[in-house]
């Protein structure tokens, strides 16, 4: 493992060891807890990610990710996100996955909108379980940053136990994704 790998992993497992967990927080990255936010309030997550390295030629790629979400009522929330995206590609010679070097700045990619309705509450309940539906509309590709209309429709089963009095928590997501790709506009 890189130098830079064991920093990052050390770093993270420390923040997630020091945080303390309340309504709806995305405390582990993909992966959606069950609780949602109560009645009237508000929440609002950025979220960076960084791509990088298809094992020859240069590729950096940054996803940014801006949500806001809102408790409807104490079991069900609304949320709207908008994504954007920074893509540098250069002398890659992979298949035509990516079909021509780019660097780009940071440009908007895409939006969805989300509801979250939850069934079980985990500190309540015993166990937590939440269905979530999501429809997201992309405008560019995701790995090339090229011009690609895309729609998906994202349907979540979500579960949680906390164990130790909370100190452990364990979640699953089970998910199914509809997708309609358009073509590629030059």
């Amino acid at each position: 493992m890189r130098n830079t790998a064991k920093i990052l992993f050390v770093g993270s497992a420390v923040l997630f060891v020091s945080v303390e967990a309340h309504a709806d927080e995305n405390l582990f990255g993909y992966v959606k807890g069950v609780e949602v936010i109560p009645e009237g309030g508000w929440e609002f997550y950025s979220v960076t990610t960084s791509r990088f390295d298809k094992g020859e030629g240069s590729y950096q790629a940054w996803d940014q990710e801006f949500e806001i979400e809102y408790g409807v009522s104490n079991r069900f929330n609304v949320s709207g996100s908008l994504t954007g995206l920074s893509v540098d590609t250069q002398g890659l010679l992979i298949d035509g996955y990516l079909p021509e070097e780019i660097d780009t700045g940071l440009q908007l990619s895409g939006m969805e909108v989300a509801g979250k309705y939850n069934f079980l509450r985990p500190a309540v309940d015993g166990a937590g379980l939440s269905g979530r539906m999501a429809l997201e509309y992309e405008w560019l590709d995701k790995h090339s940053g090229q011009d690609k209309r895309s729609i998906t429709v994202d349907i979540d089963l979500l579960a949680q136990k906390y164990f130790l009095d909370g100190q452990l928590v364990w979640v699953g997501n089970l998910g199914t994704c509809l997708n309609k790709m358009g073509e590629t506009e030059k």
